[in-house]
């Protein structure tokens, strides 16, 4: 990419407003690619125009995946992330690149309204049944009709604490889940600290279902 070219003097030294200028721009080209490729996904679900690409996937591995691509915006906060597994295999099958950007989403999310130099951990569970997936923060108290609404489309409590947010990205979560078979979720508490997650069952789990409903 260019920016990286220019960012990492190939093509010449930078003086700090430069460089300064060049990442507010890559950071804002990032953004709107993000927001177009949220919006045509959202309407690819919403039309029934999206098939699942199923495959074999280490659970852990993507979450520290993601975690590790997160990197920088853990340093901006200066939170930490804790990963907390319970179970054996922690290997599914589904739509690994999907499932990735619910995981982005929720991490995202978790990182940008924690409050700065605070923990974030990370529960992760795995059963025959399937995988429940958690991040737990230190953030601001969200009230019941906000929270009752999140997970609907153009809704976002980004404003309440001066971001920028386009309301789609829970609500984009929220349909990859559920065409998964699963279910995702968010809980506040009062003592400030919130939890977003999710649950996807196994493969054979949904075939399962699947041959009962028939």
């Amino acid at each position: 990419m260019v920016f990286d070219l220019l960012l990492n003097d190939h093509m010449g030294p930078l003086n700090n407003e430069q460089r300064e200028l060049l990442m507010l721009t890559k950071d804002s080209c990032n953004f709107m690619y993000e927001m177009l490729s949220t919006l045509l996904s959202t309407y690819k679900y919403e039309n029934g125009d999206y098939t699942l690409n199923y495959e074999k996937c280490n659970f852990i591995s993507l979450v520290e995946e993601t975690v590790n691509e997160l990197d920088s915006m853990q340093k901006e906060k200066n939170v930490t992330i804790h990963i907390n597994k319970k179970g054996n295999i922690f290997v599914t099958e589904c739509d690994r690149m999907q499932i990735k950007r619910v995981l982005t989403n929720i991490l995202g999310n978790a990182i940008s309204y924690a409050y700065n130099n605070t923990p974030i951990f990370i529960n992760i569970k795995q059963n025959e049944q399937g995988i429940n997936f958690e991040a737990k923060n230190k953030s601001a108290y969200i009230n019941p009709e906000t929270m009752n609404n999140l997970f609907k489309k153009y809704v976002s409590h980004a404003a309440k604490f001066n971001k920028v947010g386009v309301g789609l990205g829970l609500y984009l979560s929220k349909q990859i889940i559920v065409a998964h078979k699963g279910d995702i979720y968010a809980k506040s508490f009062e003592d400030n600290h919130n939890i977003f997650g999710f649950y996807l069952p196994m493969v054979n789990m949904i075939k399962n279902e699947a041959v009962i409903s028939n």
